[in-house]
This record gives structure tokens, C-alpha cells and sequence, in this order.
């Protein structure tokens, strides 16, 4: 495998470890209120994770056309619709909040991947959109949303619990910053700083879980 297939690698590798971290997490946690959210959570980590393995098949076959650029468009925009669902719950602590919002880049994500499969749209296209008009906002409100949830958690005087909320709140900004970026930044892939992202978030968000489980002892 070339360099650039190493880097898949560890980018796949990054998010399936965080979504597994996180729902592991949230299973030692039975009473954590917003169990419910961070699963959503979790599932963007295995499904974003799912994504980047099938990359590093396209990767290794040197063309995205096909059933596998497809199939890589479609898990971007899943992944990221449960990031988002996971972003409004939490900063809202609302159950139906998600709902309207949720369902327009639903939509929207299903015709990228009908035009793709269809040939109308190429997966690059359709991959494109989704960063930009999915992936971007849904990055930005989930830094939002441990920013609020950093903000509700600080009166308990937690370390732990605020250390994690404020660390995840950044990683997700860092995230943001590259999430639909192009270019090799520094000379560097772009994957390689999204699989660091990913490896911080799964860090910040077990250390949150962490915080959570010793406060209900």
C-alpha cells in the first residue's frame, strides 16, 4: 500500500475506534441522562468509520466511480444526519428538536446519492455537497453543543466532566476547520488531520462519559 492508503487507514481506524469508545462509554454509564444522544454519537463515529474503509478501497482501486463511490457518498451523508440529530438534541436538550432541522438535509442527501447512482452526479459531487452543506453545519452545532453542555455541567465542579465537554467542544472545531477542506494542508493529506481529529474526540468524549459515570457514584 502507498502513503496515502496508510492514512486511510488510520482515518478509518480513528472514527470506528471513537464510535466504539463512546458507545462502550455509554454502556458503563446505564443513568447518564443523555445516553440517548451520545449513542447518536457513537453511531456517526462506526458509520463515518464505515465510510473511510470503504475509501480505502477506492483508494487501493485508484477510481471512486461505481457502486463504492456510491456507497462512500451515502455513509457521508448518514454519518453526518446523526451527528447533526446527535448536535440539536444535546444543545437543546429538547427530544423533538432534531426534527424539522434533520429532515431537509435527509432529503437532500438522498437525491446526491439517487444522481449518483443514476450518473447524473458524479460520488466526488455528490461526497462535495455533503461536506459543505452537511458536514459543516453539523461539525459547528456539535461544538456548540458541548459548549452548552460544558456550561450546564460546570456548577457540579467536576474537573473531569468539564475538562471533557470544553476538550470535545474543540476537537470539534479543529474537526470543522478541515471537514470540507481539499488541499493538503502543510503538505500534508487532509485525512491525516481528520484522523487526528477523530482520535481527540474520542479522547475528550470518554473522559466526559468518565465524568459522568463518577459523578452518579
Amino acid at each position: 500500500m502507498n502513503g496515502l492508503a496508510w492514512v486511510y487507514v488510520l482515518y478509518a481506524a480513528s472514527f470506528t475506534g471513537m464510535g466504539i469508545t463512546v458507545l462502550f462509554a455509554v454502556a458503563r454509564t446505564p443513568g447518564f441522562k443523555l445516553g440517548r444522544n451520545f449513542l447518536l454519537l457513537g453511531a456517526f463515529g462506526l458509520l463515518h468509520g464505515a465510510k473511510e474503509w470503504v475509501d480505502l478501497a477506492i483508494v487501493l482501486r485508484g477510481s471512486a466511480e461505481g457502486p463504492l463511490g456510491v456507497l462512500s457518498a451515502a455513509l457521508l451523508w448518514v454519518s453526518f444526519v446523526f451527528l447533526l440529530e446527535f448536535a440539536l438534541l444535546t444543545a437543546t436538550l429538547w427530544d423533538t428538536a432534531w426534527y424539522f432541522a434533520v429532515q431537509p438535509p435527509v432529503a437532500a442527501g438522498l437525491l446526491a446519492v439517487l444522481l449518483a447512482a443514476t450518473g447524473e452526479m458524479t460520488a466526488e459531487e455528490a461526497e462535495r455537497l455533503g461536506r459543505l452543506f452537511l458536514a459543516l453545519p453539523a461539525t459547528a452545532a456539535s461544538a456548540g453543543a458541548f459548549l452548552v453542555l460544558a456550561a450546564k455541567v460546570e456548577p457540579l465542579e467536576n474537573p473531569r466532566l468539564l475538562l471533557g465537554a470544553r476538550s470535545a467542544a474543540v476537537a470539534f472545531l479543529a474537526y470543522n476547520a478541515v471537514v470540507a477542506a481539499r488541499q493538503p494542508i502543510f503538505g500534508l493529506p487532509v485525512p491525516l488531520f481528520r484522523a487526528v481529529c477523530a482520535a481527540l474526540l474520542a479522547v475528550a468524549t470518554v473522559a466526559l462519559l468518565r465524568g459522568f459515570w463518577t459523578q452518579e457514584r
